[in-house]
């Protein structure tokens, strides 16, 4: 498969397994974003959500839906596992196709549009020698400009 076809197929099962999470709960979610770190040969992702105007982490869904959803822990973790997979093959693509891999990738979807958003950033934000930083802040300053308040604050 070609690169185009690797990240349209991965970045879309990425936002349909966060979707699924909600339950494709369409009449409550707004957007789904999911970031991805792929810096210091290491990967971590996180997913959020618009929820009835309100933006909260995948573990917080069911503070702001009105019809709640299965959210423990396993299946928290189960979503991660899944997007990471879908990551990779991203990531896998690039350097197949000898492009340069970024440092972060964020994928959005407006879920009453349908508009589907992909951006990627190619400064490093974890320096791999400071162990003050880590994935999590460039993940939480992708959450605050989405009007999201990380679990730390």
């Amino acid at each position: 498969m070609s690169f185009e076809e690797v990240f349209e197929s991965a970045s879309q099962e990425i936002l349909s397994l966060a979707f699924e999470y909600v339950g494709n709960n369409d009449a409550e979610v707004e957007d789904i974003w999911a970031y991805t770190n792929f810096e210091n040969r290491s990967q971590a992702t996180g997913i959020f959500y618009k929820i009835n105007g309100q933006v909260v982490e995948q573990y917080a869904v069911n503070t702001a839906l009105k019809e709640p959803v299965d959210d423990d822990s396993d299946r928290q973790e189960s979503l991660g596992s899944l997007v990471a997979d879908e990551a990779s093959k991203i990531a896998a693509a690039f350097e197949q196709e000898a492009r340069e891999l970024p440092c972060e990738m964020f994928l959005a979807y407006n879920v009453p549009t349908q508009k589907f958003e992909a951006d990627f950033g190619y400064q490093p934000k974890v320096p791999a020698r400071d162990a003050t930083k880590t994935w999590e802040q460039p993940y939480n300053d992708y959450l605050r400009s989405k009007g999201g308040t990380p679990y730390e604050d």
